[in-house]
């Protein structure tokens, strides 16, 4: 699984002659054909450690989640940094929530209910 910073940074990968050699050497080293998929957005805040969901979890389980990080976290830190907070501009402010949601809550988030945006099938092993 690759991450990229954005999309140019994707392009530049893809059409590189490092990737292509690379692709070349291992293709005959694989059982069946290596497979592309690219996901975006929200969606790659429901990714387990290690392993890239074929099948994103459905909008209203990623909503759900999403809520009960977002909503306590904003709470929780205009409580207690409200009046501080006040004083930095809005920008600034959406930034550090953002920043939080991304890297702090969503993964805790989706290992905590990876049960549920994740269950598993009979038959199939994670």
């Amino acid at each position: 699984m690759f991450k990229f910073r954005d999309r140019e940074s994707l392009t530049a990968w893809e059409a590189s002659k490092e990737r292509a050699e690379l692709l070349e050497h291992i293709e005959s080293l694989l059982v069946k054909p290596s497979e592309r998929e690219v996901t975006s957005g929200i969606v790659t805040w429901f990714t387990l450690p290690g392993q890239n969901p074929v099948k994103p979890p459905p909008k209203y389980k990623m909503t759900i989640v999403s809520w009960l990080a977002l909503y306590p976290a904003v709470t929780l830190v205009f409580i207690l940094f409200g009046d501080l907070l006040a004083q930095v501009p809005l920008l600034l402010r959406t930034m550090l929530v953002m920043v939080l949601m991304s890297h702090v809550l969503m993964p805790r988030m989706t290992r905590w209910f990876s049960f549920w945006l994740f269950p598993k099938r009979k038959g199939q092993s994670r």
